[in-house]
């Protein structure tokens, strides 16, 4: 079911009533909402019938980063010293399209680039309960299938992009929230309408561990920046993005291409095809739902990562760098589409 972000960070599972719909919120990058039937629920065995017209709740934050087992086994060394001091870590995500197929532009999943009938689409949606809290318009479809180029019902690359990133930055090191973010983002290949920036390059500082973490985002290229853990004797790098990073190789510290001195054998490989299994985030939360057990990636793992991606957002829109305020544990929220900050973030000093 397509529609607008309805909470950022979390997942939450509210049956209603015995044989009515209920709602599993959306998952923590803003990719939509998800429904399915209590009765569904009942004959997948995730509960037991006895519980009838209860109310059950289960929070997780959807983090994919968090059912590799590569990710304990870095952190370890990294923590351990084996690439030695590490003041720099870098991440990004990469697309690549034309502006016929432009990224975000598919309409409901990443290769579907047939357009439905726009009076199909309209009988079957509730519109005004698909804008919820957005300001309210007139039917407008590319608004509806295209949501992430609209600031109004999303964060950009930043909550469906860079989130999996820290994520997996966060799996890796447990570090927490940065304590800066200064973002720069700009609209520079796809002009379409779209409001949301196609380049978005964000600097994290995390003062008390003296490292930097980047992020850089591109819609128009083909490259590749898979999370880079750099130390002073080497670099530990992953094979994929964030949520599929589940090996690492390590090499010595040298320049990075070939061309420029560089080595292309590693000094250290990790075979994820030879390590235990763990369970995916989705059989973990499933698992929960039946125990009612804490997931990995419980509410206090939602609130690093929504409160992460969203310095990124008040750094871009405010034009400068933001610190947090360790002192006020507060939550953000979305007020008709535009952010408000509220008490965890502040300009930093002489920005």
């Amino acid at each position: 079911m397509a529609g607008p972000p309805l909470g950022s960070g979390s997942l939450r599972l509210r049956i209603l009533e015995l044989d009515r719909d209920y709602l599993v919120g959306q998952d923590g990058e803003c990719h939509g909402a998800v429904r399915v039937t209590f009765r569904q629920c009942l004959d997948g065995g995730l509960i037991e019938p006895d519980l009838g017209r209860a109310r059950l709740e289960v929070i997780e934050a959807f983090r994919q980063e968090s059912q590799h087992p590569a990710t304990a086994v870095a952190g370890k060394l990294l923590r351990d010293g084996r690439v030695g001091p590490m003041t720099l870590i870098k991440t990004g995500r990469y697309f690549v399209g034309t502006r016929k197929r432009a990224p975000w532009r598919w309409y409901g999943y990443y290769t579907h680039w047939d357009r439905p009938d726009p009076k199909e689409v309209l009988r079957d949606l509730d519109w005004e309960a698909w804008l919820g809290p957005a300001p309210k318009i007139d039917f407008n479809e590319r608004h509806f299938w295209h949501w992430r180029c609209y600031w109004a019902y999303g964060t950009g690359q930043a909550g469906d992009l860079l989130s999996h990133e820290m994520d997996h930055v966060q799996c890796v090191l447990g570090w927490g929230i940065p304590e800066t973010c200064l973002c720069a983002g700009q609209l520079t290949y796809y002009k379409d309408d779209r409001e949301i920036p196609d380049v978005w390059i964000a600097t994290y500082g995390f003062e008390q561990r003296d490292c930097t973490v980047t992020f850089e985002g591109c819609m128009n290229s083909n490259r590749q920046q898979t999370p880079e853990y750099v130390g002073k004797s080497g670099r530990l790098v992953f094979d994929g993005i964030g949520q599929d990073a589940n090996n690492y190789r390590i090499f010595d510290d040298r320049p990075a291409f070939p061309f420029q001195g560089g080595i292309t054998e590693p000094a250290e490989v990790y075979d994820a095809a030879k390590a235990p299994q763990w369970p995916t985030h989705m059989q973990d939360f499933l698992r929960c739902v039946r125990t009612g057990e804490r997931p990995k990636c419980h509410m206090d793992e939602a609130f690093i990562e929504v409160v992460t991606y969203l310095m990124s957002v008040a750094s871009y829109k405010e034009k400068r760098q933001v610190r947090r305020d360790p002192k006020a544990r507060k939550s953000c929220r979305r007020s008709h589409g535009k952010e408000a900050y509220v008490g965890h973030l502040r300009p930093s000093i002489g920005a």
